[in-house]
């Protein structure tokens, strides 16, 4: 009997055991007696027991690769018809490579013409798969489930199925999408079976003893149960405001988790999509009414009011469908690497990596041989044009940008050109700022976010997403496998998705931003004077953030009177910063929360000022340029996406219409110019004075009211002391010196907690 098939072997036991044991007892022990007949059939149940044990771990481990080249040669030996094509369903890349490994040395190896079929790979390489082998060889498919159903190859005569397959399961405890190997159901194995002999009598070979399979459940679990509800708890609340997310969803054929419900209202909460009440505000009904995940609906509107709105469109097309980069073969990894890093140019962002990319073969006049040479897909990126031409479009027909248009662009302008061109430029001035477009993608990503460490005993950094899970930067990311130094002064990443691969969490997609951009996107940051703050707070000798030298943390090289601790998100980070700048970070994130939601609340980007924009590229260190209002005329050195067609375009890279719609209820139906410059900036004391006499005669209901029109925005946390929202709990801002009495053992021992760095130098 071979090794493979312990798998079956442990499942039929595992089945006999059930039905003759319900209760879980032994009743059928062996006895001791040397001389008793079942002594011998006992010592190998013992070795096969201890050894299934370890085997049935993991189903990829139970693979039977020998099999497999086995009937493979088999068939191919057998058959005389070298048309007739071998069909082998495997979980992964890595089994295939073996498989394929093994092919290539085996004696038909001269006979054999092996396609590999996986998602990674290019649509060019898949379609191959489709052509007829080369006179006096056989055509092998090495395939993942994506032959299942996707596509039908008719001269596929024999199926080899592992019945294993790889798929997402999400965590719930953990709040963490698994991408494991797990064993087919039923309905699989139909889909499978039924590949073999399309137009012809064929042969389907399943890898498990009948009985094994006769037991397999009919369908996989739904992917409402195997997914991140985000999207799910937006819409379900967008059409039932009434009832709470987890009253309907327990109404469902298939109810997911209470913690996996519990997860996602969280996350809403924490982008603003919901209030603290579980109620919908004016940002969400906008996201709900854009055919995208939530944070990629919030990074266009956000990217819409920087002015990068056709460079983010791109980054979010890329992260809406799979990347538009293929998997080099082993030879060609050094190659890859080499022009990852020309793409990236320093940046240290596989977002910006995608987005060079994508314009690079836009320069090139959409480039066969550009998108070759730089491992890319040109079926992603072509279809990545048509993505971008409708999120773009989506952004203006909803309104959005029906009046930011300045008054020397309005009018007068020429025939072929149309408002919708103009405003799209206008949304895009800023398309080269890279630092407003990492704060377009940090702001909406919130708060997918994370910090590196480093430790004084290691060379390498550990990276921690916020919610203090440690992960690692995926293989195809640009952070894979960098030293310190490629971390320094960009301490803090962000990041669209993080999966569970084998037993490490790994961040898919990242890009490093500097503390002080992390500091301007958080949800809750307090102030508090250095003198307050216990030194154990910001002083830890083992794990430090950032590259900052122990000394310039050191309260003896502090002025107490001229430093504020800034709090970060309930203590996960202190910052130490002179007082002036305390006030110019509190000020600016108050002012870019309130006119974005003014803005999205009114649907109309032109109320968030050109001054704010202005103001948040000093503060970052990426100022704006002036806008170079002929060049928006002209459209010269735009995008092509955003100005509609060329003339060399084809038809089948158009964007469809989309239908105009707008989220606010309450919006007039006039689509007039009427001239709205947006609110002014009012001195600072005014401001002081005025909503603090406010909020002192306001009542709960009335705070309430005022949360529902502009969300849970800084300036009203700041203001309102006894009605404080956090997005995260529900409850008031924690002191520091509550965070390290409350557990303070917890601060020296995890890496993710308080720390202290100095934003300026």
């Amino acid at each position: 009997m071979p090794n493979e098939a312990a798998t079956a072997m442990n499942l039929i036991d595992q089945r006999k055991d059930e039905k003759e044991n319900p209760d879980g007892n032994n009743n059928d022990a062996p006895s001791s007696s040397a001389a008793s007949p079942n002594a011998v059939a006992s010592d190998y149940e013992k070795m096969k027991s201890a050894a299934l044990t370890q085997l049935s771990k993991d189903d990829e481990m139970t693979i039977p690769y020998d099999v497999i080249t086995n009937l493979i040669e088999m068939f191919h030996s057998q058959s005389k018809d070298f048309g007739e094509a071998v069909l082998i369903f495997l979980p992964g890349w890595q089994q295939i490579s073996r498989i394929g490994d093994m092919l290539r040395r085996s004696r038909y190896s001269k006979e054999l013409s092996v396609f590999m079929l996986h998602s990674s790979i290019s649509a060019s390489q898949q379609a191959r798969v489709f052509n007829p082998a080369p006179r006096g060889f056989r055509k092998i498919v090495l395939a993942t489930n994506i032959a299942e159903t996707s596509i039908t190859i008719d001269d596929v005569v024999y199926v080899i199925d592992s019945c294993i397959l790889k798929g997402t399961a999400y965590d719930a405890a953990g709040n963490t999408v698994s991408l494991k190997s797990q064993t087919i159901a039923k309905a699989n194995g139909i889909q499978r079976r039924g590949r073999a002999g399309r137009v012809r009598a064929g042969v389907c070979v399943h890898l498990l003893p009948k009985s094994v399979y006769s037991e397999l459940p009919d369908f996989l679990p739904p992917e409402i149960l195997r997914a991140p509800l985000d999207e799910v708890c937006l819409q379900i609340k967008a059409l039932n405001e009434v009832d709470m997310v987890v009253d309907v969803l327990s109404r469902a054929m298939d109810t997911p988790s209470f913690a996996s419900i519990a997860h996602a209202v969280k996350m809403l909460k924490e982008m603003s999509a919901f209030d603290h009440r579980e109620k919908l505000t004016n940002l969400g009904r906008a996201l709900a009414a854009m055919p995208l995940h939530p944070q990629l609906g919030k990074m266009l509107l956000v990217a819409a009011v920087l002015g990068v709105l056709d460079p983010v469109a791109i980054i979010a097309s890329s992260l809406s469908a799979k990347s538009p980069f293929i998997r080099p073969m082993p030879f060609e990894f050094d190659a890859f690497d080499r022009v990852r890093s020309d793409l990236d140019r320093g940046d240290a962002s596989d977002h910006l990596t995608t987005l060079r990319l994508y314009n690079g073969w836009l320069a090139t006049n959409c480039s066969p041989a550009y998108a070759r040479s730089n491992f890319a897909d040109e079926v992603v990126l072509r279809g990545m044009r048509r993505s971008v031409q409708q999120l773009t479009k989506l952004v203006y027909q909803c309104g959005f940008l029906r009046h930011v248009l300045p008054h020397e662009l309005r009018g007068n302008r020429k025939d072929n050109d149309s408002s919708m061109d103009l405003a799209l430029r206008y949304a895009s001035r800023f398309q080269d700022n890279n630092g407003l477009i990492r704060m377009a993608l940090l702001w909406s990503f919130y708060p997918r976010i994370g910090c590196s460490e480093t430790h004084k005993t290691r060379s390498k950094r550990e990276l921690f997403c916020w919610d203090n899970k440690p992960c690692t930067a995926h293989t195809s990311s640009i952070l894979f496998k960098k030293k310190k130094d490629f971390f320094e002064g960009r301490e803090f990443f962000l990041y669209f998705e993080r999966m569970r691969i084998e037993v490490n969490l790994n961040v898919m997609d990242a890009t490093l931003v500097t503390p002080l951009m992390a500091i301007l996107a958080a949800q809750i940051v307090t102030m508090h004077p250095l003198k307050d703050i216990p030194e154990k707070c910001y002083i830890d000798e083992d794990s430090k953030f950032g590259p900052f030298s122990t000394s310039t943390t050191k309260p003896e090289s502090m002025n107490l009177a001229s430093t504020t601790v800034l709090q970060m998100d309930k203590g996960k980070k202190l910052f130490c910063v002179s007082n002036d700048h305390a006030i110019v970070i509190r000020d600016l994130r108050e002012v870019m929360e309130f006119y974005f939601s003014l803005a999205v609340k009114s649907v109309d980007a032109s109320l968030f000022p050109q001054e704010v924009v202005t103001a948040l590229g000093e503060v970052i260190g990426f100022p704006v340029t002036e806008v170079d209002v002929a060049a928006l005329k002209s459209g010269q050195g735009m995008p092509v996406a955003t100005g509609g067609s060329t003339n060399n375009e084809e038809d089948e890279d158009a964007a469809p219409e989309t239908k105009q719609f707008s989220w606010n209820k309450n919006e007039s139906d006039s689509d007039s110019e009427s001239e709205g410059e947006g609110p002014e900036f009012i001195d600072d004391n005014y401001i002081e004075q005025k909503t603090a006499t406010i909020f002192d005669k306001m009542t709960e209901e009335e705070r309430n009211r005022i949360h529902d029109v502009f969300g849970d925005i800084p300036v009203l946390r700041r203001r309102d002391k006894d009605f404080k929202i956090s997005a995260a709990e529900g409850d008031e801002a924690v002191h520091p010196q509550q965070v390290l009495s409350s557990n303070e053992d917890e601060v020296a021992e995890k890496p993710n907690t308080t720390n202290s760095v100095e934003l300026w130098d």
